[in-house]
């Protein structure tokens, strides 16, 4: 849709282009590598996004925040983390929400 890039790019944003992973996804690691480099970046999802994160090694560090109701069906931490292990590193409540923050072990 170059009429869109046209659009974004006189809106001051930037476009790039970024390959797929084997199952059609973008390519975290050409994200992180190619586009992002050099920052700390803070990505925000439900269970899929951060499974993709998680399984693909990128992560140094996770910070949950839960609330005492769920949005749609909800996604509980467990069923959410790839297999990867990860360590609690503090955990602090705010009102009714609780922020946990973990980060994945070796």
């Amino acid at each position: 849709m170059p009429y869109l890039d046209a659009e974004l790019d006189e809106a001051g944003a930037e476009v790039a282009s970024c390959p797929v992973d084997g199952v059609g996804r973008l390519s975290l690691a050409h994200v992180l590598d190619e586009i992002v480099v050099g920052q700390s970046v803070m990505v925000e999802g439900g269970a899929a996004v951060i499974n993709s994160f998680l399984s693909s090694g990128l992560v140094d560090l996770v910070v949950v925040t839960t609330a005492p109701f769920n949005v749609g069906e909800g996604v509980s931490v467990e069923q959410s983390v790839a297999g990867v292990k990860l360590e609690q590193l503090a955990s602090k409540q705010f009102g009714e929400d609780t922020v946990t923050v973990l980060r994945p072990s070796p």
